[in-house]
C-alpha cells in the first residue's frame, strides 16, 4: 500500500507484482489477493506483469532449487507447469 501511495504522488499508474505485504505474489492466499485487489483498486493502478520464480529451480534433478527465488517459496521441475498456470490464472484475476 506504501509503495502504491508513493507511486501515485509521481503519476505511476501500473505496477508489477511480485512481493506483496512479505509473501511473492504466486504464493499468495486468498485474503491477501483480495487485499492486493483492494489496494490497487483505492489507488486507481493497473498490473503490467505478474512477476513469477518460473524456472528459478534446479533444471537437472528433481529437489528444490538453490538459486535466487526471490522471496518465493523454492519449487522443483516438476512443479513448473503448475507454477505457470497458476501465474496465468493471477495474471487474468488482476487484467494483466
Amino acid at each position: 500500500d506504501h509503495a502504491l501511495s508513493v507511486m501515485s504522488e509521481y503519476g505511476v499508474r501500473t505496477v508489477e507484482l511480485r512481493n506483496v505485504y512479505n509473501r511473492y505474489i504466486v504464493d499468495a492466499d486468498s485474503d491477501l489477493l483480495a487485499r492486493v485487489d483492494a489496494d490497487l483498486k483505492r489507488h486507481g493502478a493497473s498490473v503490467c506483469c505478474v512477476d513469477t520464480p518460473f524456472f528459478k529451480c534446479d533444471l537437472d534433478s528433481a529437489k528444490p532449487g538453490s538459486g535466487a527465488t526471490h522471496g518465493a517459496n523454492e519449487r522443483t521441475l516438476a512443479d513448473q507447469q503448475t507454477l505457470l498456470l497458476h501465474a496465468i490464472d493471477l495474471a487474468k484475476r488482476f487484467e494483466t
